[in-house]
């Protein structure tokens, strides 16, 4: 079954007066009422997370599900809105296998529309991307802050190791937002060397709580 994923472009389809594209995206989760079998419901949930992964990595978000990509990333994510449609289309062909009643393909299928932009629409959304990476730095950073306080008060090691965990996750997200969206906010390399500095001394005084006292 095909999907019904679709691209359009703006400014009279001169390709030339094109600077970047909006993808605005609706990935189906597991959380299907009429997905009973929890294997089947791991499987899309699963393919939710590799997918947004694959998005991501090529764009930033400007709100959630809507993401801003410069001219040069559009090829990449292309092909990854083709890689997303294919994943979607073999788990479809799980659930048929599944013999799972109540369901037809519109329920799963991933909604993926890119809107090609001239140079003023682009301008527009990429001050609603630099406002969005800015409000996601002073995040992490007061995540980050919070961790630093909370590590002199961990108890055992494995709590300290869930807290390693999550600082990294938190800034691995971070390095890829700040990648994605460098060539459209000129602040993300300063942003992004303030958070590494941070980060590293963080994890610095976590990982030091789990060294066994002399």
């Amino acid at each position: 079954m095909e999907s019904r994923a679709v691209t359009q472009e703006t400014g009279g389809g001169n390709v030339s007066q094109v600077a970047g594209a909006l993808v605005i995206y609706d990935l189906p989760s597991g959380y299907i009422g009429a997905i009973k079998d929890k294997r089947i419901g791991n499987l899309f949930i699963r393919a939710r997370r590799k997918c947004s992964y694959l998005l991501r990595r090529s764009g930033i978000n400007v709100t959630e599900g809507v993401l801003l990509v410069t001219k040069e990333r559009i090829p990449e994510t292309e092909g990854a809105i083709k890689a997303i449609k294919m994943i979607y289309f073999e788990l479809w062909k799980k659930v048929e296998e599944a013999g799972i009643e109540g369901l037809s393909y519109s329920d799963v299928e991933p909604l993926l529309l890119m809107v090609k932009l001239t140079e003023d629409r682009f301008e527009d959304f990429r001050q609603a991307a630099r406002k969005r990476f800015l409000q996601s730095y002073s995040s992490v950073i007061g995540y980050l802050t919070e961790a630093a306080r909370k590590a002199g008060e961990a108890r055992s090691k494995v709590e300290i190791a869930k807290m390693v965990d999550r600082i990294y996750s938190r800034w691995e997200d971070f390095k890829h937002k700040a990648t994605a969206v460098a060539p459209i906010v000129p602040e993300a390399e300063l942003k992004l060397r303030e958070m590494d500095e941070l980060a590293r001394a963080v994890l610095r005084a976590v990982k030091e709580r789990a060294r066994p006292s002399p």
